[in-house]
Formats: C-alpha cells, sequence, structure tokens
C-alpha cells in the first residue's frame, strides 16, 4: 500500500510562496504610502498576512509518502513544503523491528505527528517526529492498520 499527499501538499507549497511574494510588496507599498488611510489598510492587510503565514508555519506542513510493497521494508519519504526549510529525508524501517507508533496531535489535529518506535540489539530507539498533519483521515486510518500489520507483537 502507498499514502500520498502530494496534491495537499502543492497547495500549501503554492500558498507559501504566494504570501512570501507578497508581504515584501506589501510591506514597501505600506512604505511609500502618505495616506493615512492606506497606512491603516496596508498594515491590517500586512499583519493578516504575517498571521496567515505564521499559522501554516505552525502547523508543519510537510509532503509524506509512506510504501509497504517492498519486500522486507517500509519506506517514508518526507520533507517540509516551506520553500527555505526543505530537506527531503527517507526512512528504510524493517517490517520486523517496529515496537510501537505514536500519532500525536496538538491544537485539535491542527498539527499532528507520527513517532515510530524499532527495536534495535540496544534496545528501543525512536525515530524523529514525522509531520503527518496534511494527511487526511482516511489515509491516517490506512496508515494505522499498516503500520499495526507490520508492528511486532
Amino acid at each position: 500500500m502507498t499514502i500520498q499527499n502530494q496534491i495537499e501538499a502543492a497547495k500549501y507549497s503554492l500558498f507559501i510562496r504566494i504570501i512570501v511574494a507578497i508581504i515584501p510588496f506589501n510591506a514597501i507599498l505600506l512604505y511609500f504610502t502618505k495616506d493615512s488611510t492606506g497606512i491603516i489598510i496596508l498594515g491590517v492587510v500586512l499583519s493578516l498576512l504575517v498571521l496567515v503565514y505564521l499559522s501554516i508555519l505552525f502547523r508543519w506542513p510537510h509532503y509524506f509518502w509512506y510504501s509497504d510493497l517492498e519486500k522486507d521494508v517500509i519506506l517514508i519519504r518526507y520533507y517540509n513544503v516551506h520553500l527555505f526549510l526543505r530537506k527531503p529525508k527517507q526512512l528504510k524501517i524493517k517490517k520486523g523491528t517496529i515496537s510501537d507508533y505514536k500519532i500525536t496531535s496538538l491544537f485539535n489535529g491542527w498539527t499532528k505527528s507520527l513517532v515510530i518506535s524499532v527495536l534495535t540489539p540496544n534496545g528501543v530507539a525512536n525515530y524523529a517526529p514525522i509531520y503527518i498533519s496534511l494527511i487526511n483521515d482516511k489515509d491516517l486510518e490506512k496508515l494505522k492498520k499498516s503500520l499495526d500489520t507490520w508492528k511486532r507483537k
């Protein structure tokens, strides 16, 4: 089974790029505006854009790709959709080594993360959180079922 959120991640990436392009333009207009009404309007618009931008960043939107179609490994690829914070990562987890996983949700589901625990010769190790905020509920249930399937009993 393969799970990915490519379309949702692309929407967020485009929205972030538009906001990043509009904020400096709005700030320049605010700087050169002499009319007090224009200053107030541009100031409010700039403040709203910054708030929307920060709320999107606070959600930690990530592209997420999961596949358990390989013979003995689970592949997970993910990266932040923000154009300055993009750092692609990939995990290869052997199917019999997952001891547990935890999906945490903050702010009423606004930010979701997945932490996978695997068995190692030295004990249990946790992978760094993978942010899955952009995954819809149907795909999240598929992910849980798949991880439950490969979890060591």
